[in-house]
């Protein structure tokens, strides 16, 4: 990225904007990004906001990754925040053996159990597709970016 002067421009007049390398130019590309947030959309240094968000973006994803996670990871988590036990998973997925393979990766879920899964813990169903196993090749379309619903209010304390 260009080492921005206090008028933004290099000695020539003309913004020079490349690849950030360093947290240095990263900082600046924000201190910059925050000085065009208020343009209108009609001013031309939008095309620079665009580009300097766009490369900051790249930037991040490179420094900062999010790491993958598994079907095990987003039960896990969901059972932390919802103050879920491992048996109350037993209803849903059959048994104390099979919640005991699914949460520790070793055993895929089942599109039938997927859907289950995201009623109960209220997530995606794609959050519990992705990594598992081929399964989720039988869910089509939409279906695999919706949260399921219980079916009734009985449903869900049955779980």
């Amino acid at each position: 990225m260009k080492n921005y002067k206090k008028d933004g421009k290099s000695n020539n007049g003309i913004m020079v904007i490349r690849k950030i390398t360093t947290t240095s130019e990263h900082t600046r590309a924000l201190e910059r990004i925050d000085e065009l947030m208020d343009i209108a959309e009609d001013d031309p240094r939008i095309y620079e906001l665009m580009y300097l968000s766009n490369i900051v973006a790249d930037y991040e994803d490179a420094v900062y990754p999010i790491p993958e996670t598994t079907p095990a990871d987003i039960i896990w988590f969901m059972m932390t925040q919802k103050n879920i036990k491992q048996k109350d998973l037993i209803p849903i997925l059959g048994s104390e053996g099979m919640v005991s393979m699914v949460l520790n990766g070793k055993r895929a879920l089942t599109v039938d159990k997927m859907v289950k899964l995201s009623k109960f813990l209220g997530v995606p169903i794609k959050l519990l597709a992705e990594n598992s196993g081929g399964n989720a090749s039988r869910l089509q379309g939409d279906e695999v970016n919706m949260v399921a619903e219980p079916d009734s209010q009985t449903e869900t304390e049955a779980y």
